[in-house]
Order: C-alpha cells, then sequence, then structure tokens
C-alpha cells in the first residue's frame, strides 16, 4: 500500500555569539559552582516529525550525571528545563509548525551541580514532504518524479532508495526533481533527506512507496459451461482471464459483439475476489451469430500496461429471431378474443406461435392455441375462450432452427354470455304424411345452431327425441314424416353451449 511521509521541516540554524549565561531557571534545583561539568559543544539539531532530535559533545573523563535541556519558543529569551537525559542526545517532541524554537544544553553532576549551558542552537518548523508521481499508486516506468516541498532554507536534497543515502549525492533543491528506479518489479521506496543553508540536515528520512510495474500478462482465456462450444439466445456464458496481478482492468472480445467486461471483486460472476482471476456471466441477447469465433481476452494492469491472449477454443452462438409486439388483445365477445402483433423482422422466419394463459407468467411451456407461417399474418381470433374469464397471451417468434423468442405479455377479460334468444316455433300438416314445420330467425352474434326436438308430452326438453340440428342460422324450415300426436320445440344454442327453448306446438293429424 501506499505511504507518504510528510514530516515538519525544523531548519536547525546554529545561532553563534549568542550571550549565554550560568544561572538560569530550572524545574529542577540548579547550583552553579566552580568545579562544575564542562559545556557541551557541537549541540546539533536534526529534523523529524514534528520533533527536533538535539545531540552534543561532553569532553573526554569528564565527570557529569546527566544533561538539562533548555527550550525557549520564539524568541531566545525566557529559556526553560524542557527535558533531561543520561545521553549525549534527545529528541523533543511536540513541536507545533511554523515556529521557531531555541535550545541550549548544560551538564549537571551527580551532587547536582550544572556547567555552563552551550551555545543556542535554533530551529524552525514548516511543511516537509515527498511524493512520487503525485502520489501514484503504480508505475510503468523506471523514471519517476519526485514532487518535494521544503521552506527557503532547504538548498540541497538526497534522493536514493537506500535509507542510509551510503551512495546519494547531494542535488540542489528543486520543487521537482527526475529519479531513476532501481530495475525490478515491485514496492520502490524513495528517501529524501534535506540540507538547509547553515549546512544542518534533516533527521528521519522522509519517504514515499510507489509499485513498478513494467509488464502485463495473461496467462490464459476460457469460457464455461466447459465442453460446450454452440449457445444460443439467452445462453448465460461464464468468461475467465487469468492475469495473475489485482487492480486491473479485463475484458473479453468476441466479433460484432460488445466487448464483456471482467472483474475481480467476487460479485457480478465473479467467485473470488482479489485473486487475479477476472469473470463474469453473460447471457448471450437475441439476434446475435458467431460463428466459430475467438474469444480474444484483453487485460490493463494498474500501472497502464496491456496484454492479450486467445482462448483455446473458439465459440459458436445460434441468434434467435427478434420479437414482435403485440399491439391489440381485445375481447370482442364472451366467446372471441382478437390479437393484433407487429411483423416479424428477423430473416430466419418460420412461424408465429400464440400461447394462452389464465395467469401472467404466459411461456412457450403454455397453451398452444395457434401456429401461424405466414409472416404477414399478424392478427388472430381467438374463438375457444369462456365467458367472464381473464386470458393473457405472448406471441413467440420461432425460425428454422427452432430458436425463439416471445413478445410482451397482453390479457383481456370477456364479457358475461347471456342465454340465446329464443325463436317462435309454428308448424302444420304438409300433406298426409309430412310434417313442416317453421321458426323465426335467431340474430345473436354467438349462434351456434338450432336443435329440434319431440316428445309425447308438451314438456318437451333437451332429453326428449333429438329430430335435427342445424348451423346455419338463415335455416329455419324443416319437414319430417308423420307421427302421430306428436310434440314439437327448436333449441337455439350458443357457441359456449347455452340454449333457450321454443314455444312447443302439437301436429295430430
Amino acid at each position: 500500500m501506499r505511504r507518504a511521509v510528510v514530516i515538519a521541516l525544523l531548519g536547525a540554524i546554529i545561532i553563534a555569539g549568542l550571550a549565554c549565561t550560568r544561572y538560569v531557571d530550572s524545574k529542577d534545583p540548579v547550583r552553579s559552582l566552580p568545579g562544575a561539568p564542562p559545556v557541551p559543544t557541537a549541540v546539533t539539531a536534526e529534523i523529524n516529525s514534528r520533533s527536533v532530535s538535539l545531540s552534543w559533545a561532553i569532553e573526554n573523563n569528564a565527570s557529569y550525571d546527566r544533561f538539562r535541556i533548555y527550550m525557549a519558543p520564539d524568541t531566545a529569551d525566557g529559556f526553560t528545563v524542557k527535558d533531561s537525559t543520561d545521553q549525549t542526545e534527545i529528541t523533543i517532541d511536540g513541536l507545533g509548525l511554523n515556529r521557531v524554537y531555541y535550545f541550549q544544553v548544560a551538564a549537571v553532576d551527580s551532587s547536582g551541580l550544572e556547567g555552563e549551558r552551550s551555545e543556542t542552537v535554533s530551529a524552525q518548523t514548516a511543511l516537509l514532504s515527498i511524493t512520487i508521481n503525485n502520489n501514484a499508486e503504480y508505475t510503468s516506468s523506471r523514471n519517476v518524479q519526485v514532487q518535494l516541498t521544503a521552506n527557503q532554507a532547504a538548498t540541497h536534497v538526497y534522493l536514493s532508495e537506500d535509507s542510509t543515502f551510503a551512495d546519494a549525492i547531494a542535488q540542489t533543491f528543486a520543487a521537482q526533481r527526475a529519479f531513476t528506479l532501481e530495475s525490478g518489479d515491485g514496492v520502490k521506496t524513495v528517501y529524501a533527506r534535506f540540507v538547509f543553508f547553515d549546512g544542518s540536515q534533516s533527521g528521519e528520512p522522509l519517504a514515499d512507496d510507489i509499485i513498478l510495474d513494467t509488464r502485463a500478462r495473461v496467462d490464459s482465456v476460457w469460457y464455461a459451461p466447459l465442453g460446450v462450444d454452440a449457445f444460443s439466445s439467452g445462453d448465460t456464458i461464464s468468461f475467465y482471464l487469468d492475469a495473475g496481478e489485482i487492480d486491473g482492468e479485463a475484458q473479453v472480445s468476441l466479433a460484432g459483439v460488445d466487448p464483456v467486461v471482467l472483474n475481480d471483486a467476487g460479485a457480478d460472476g465473479d467467485m473470488i475476489g482479489a485473486d487475479g482471476i477476472y469473470s463474469a456471466e453473460w447471457v448471450v441477447p437475441n439476434d446475435v451469430t458467431v460463428n466459430n469465433g475467438t474469444v480474444e481476452g484483453q487485460f490493463t494492469d494498474a500501472a497502464g500496461n496491456q496484454a492479450s491472449r486467445i482462448a483455446d477454443s473458439t465459440l459458436t452462438i445460434f441468434s434467435a429471431p427478434l420479437p414482435v409486439q403485440l399491439t391489440l388483445v381485445e375481447a370482442l365477445s364472451s366467446y372471441e378474443v382478437s390479437l393484433n402483433w407487429s411483423q416479424a423482422a428477423s430473416a430466419d422466419f418460420a412461424s408465429y406461435r400464440i400461447y394462452r394463459a389464465t395467469a401472467t407468467d404466459v411461456s412457450d411451456s403454455s397453451e398452444l392455441i395457434a401456429t401461424i407461417g405466414s409472416r404477414n399474418t399478424v392478427n388472430y381470433v381467438d374463438t375457444t375462450v369462456a365467458s367472464e374469464t381473464t386470458y393473457y397471451y405472448r406471441v413467440y417468434v420461432r425460425n428454422s432452427l427452432g430458436l425463439s423468442a416471445g413478445s410482451n405479455t397482453a390479457g383481456a377479460t370477456t364479457p358475461v354470455n347471456n342465454p340465446p334468444t329464443a325463436v317462435v316455433l309454428a308448424g302444420a300438416l304438409q300433406d298426409e304424411v309430412t310434417v313442416r314445420l317453421t321458426w323465426t330467425q335467431n340474430a345473436d352474434d354467438d349462434f351456434q345452431s338450432y336443435r329440434i326436438y319431440r316428445s309425447n308430452s308438451s314438456a318437451v326438453d333437451e332429453g326428449d327425441e333429438l329430430v335435427d340440428i342445424f348451423t346455419s342460422r338463415s335455416n329455419t324450415s324443416a319437414t319430417f314424416a308423420l307421427t302421430t300426436n306428436r310434440w314439437y320445440r327448436v333449441f337455439v344454442y350458443d357457441r359456449q353451449g347455452l340454449s333457450t327453448a321454443s314455444n312447443a306446438i302439437q301436429i295430430t293429424n
């Protein structure tokens, strides 16, 4: 991961010639007497994050127990004891930015006698930073740009991939400097150390990381289900690309098809996130045809490097026809529903298939009510419906390969079916051996037939002898052989089986 180090610049400036005194205020009672420890010399200040690292020297074999560090913010007056140590170095933490701090060091012996304080050194804090390629996470080139921030006190800078700066050469400070990373892909850390006009330097090195990635690769490309090389519209194909690294962008391409974008997020068809294998599930759209097409995987890594590879197996997709649109579904009567749809556009047309159900989930597994082989026929009247029922329809376009595509779903509700209108029956002997019956014509839209029944009593019904059936509404007469003293009635039937009886008449000889 990336880390950008921003620290406070403490431009250490040794102020020569400042007056020193043996007598100072201290939290630790001070007795300044002859024979006190010698004065610390060569006091230096190095810069760390919001802190100053002080170091100094003391005479060999000098008798001392510890050192007191005095500090005064903003001015060289009013020093107070900040800390103490028995070492010849110390780090003063918790300093603010954009302030000047002054420091003095005094040696103290075991009896509490304090010697003279050292020369005063000062440091001014300021923002200091280093970033590589404007804080980029990856680079595909060894040649990078290092951005540096410092105050006007900085005159030179050391840059190195070695935190000891063993082989680094001081360069004139600039806000941006070119740097060449060592060869070999991987995480690269560039360290910086600043030099200020008085010769002092920053303490802990500033550092920033970047990942050097000079090439991309695609180890393999494949698709699943394995062993299947022919698909059709609506099928799901899983594509895979093994790049061996994460945080890139991958896709597969087929001739004539928009690229399929793959991911390595453990979602949307990818089983395991961040494993370097990119994948996606793709549902074959309608009207797509691929004949032994190559599957090419393309990968761009996070550094911008690109690679591609062709899958070992080709792929074939059979094209399903384009669906039509149901534009009208209307109940014409209690026994008929009319359908209209748009004309099929696919060249490989075979037929329209009309499916019906009493629920909205109509599919090609529902009841098939008609198959139409003419592309130009775009309407149909369903006369097999019942009254007071809601029906839903879909029209499927089928091609010569047996592939099909369904239209939208639309429905209509048939109205109530009323019994037929009764006819009026009349009759007489036509001659000594023949009976002639006549009746009025039924005008109902759903007329189905006239049925003539006869009986020995006036209560003629449909359980009596059926004499004849006429399916033409204009046929309103009939003749029969004379049967002594028989009663007759005509029943009108509609398309849904309802019937209404006429009056009953008796024919006698």
